[in-house]
């Protein structure tokens, strides 16, 4: 079974976040992407978070530098709050502001051990 895949710097846009979304979220093997890089924008922020939350294996993410801005970010953080098995998440460089870093750490508050990099 698959457990982990680097696309990392493969330029996969939002059209491949949507591709992606449902493989990720019905995986029962993935633990660990990393999809840094791959100018996913909001719209893929988007669909990797409803993957984010109905994914039953997925416990790490990279999502860093993917232009997610703050309609990204918080598609994510709502994410990150519904999902039960995400233990660590890297957003750094997608142009967070302030409110959305606030909604983020909001959102990993209650979860004992979760890896959060902003």
């Amino acid at each position: 079974s698959l457990t982990s895949i680097n696309l990392r710097y493969n330029q996969i846009g939002p059209e491949g976040a949507n591709a992606l979304g449902p493989e990720i979220g019905n995986s029962k093997s993935l633990t660990s992407i990393n999809l840094e890089g791959n100018k996913l924008g909001p719209e893929g922020a988007k669909a990797l978070g409803l993957a984010i939350s109905v994914s039953k294996s997925l416990t790490s993410i990279d999502l860093s530098e993917n232009r997610f801005g703050p309609a990204g970010g918080k598609a994510i953080a709502k994410a990150i709050s519904s999902s039960k098995f995400l233990t660590s998440i890297n957003l750094s460089r997608n142009n967070l502001d302030a409110e959305c870093r606030q909604t983020l750490g909001d959102a990993v508050r209650e979860k004992a051990d979760f890896t959060l990099n902003v």
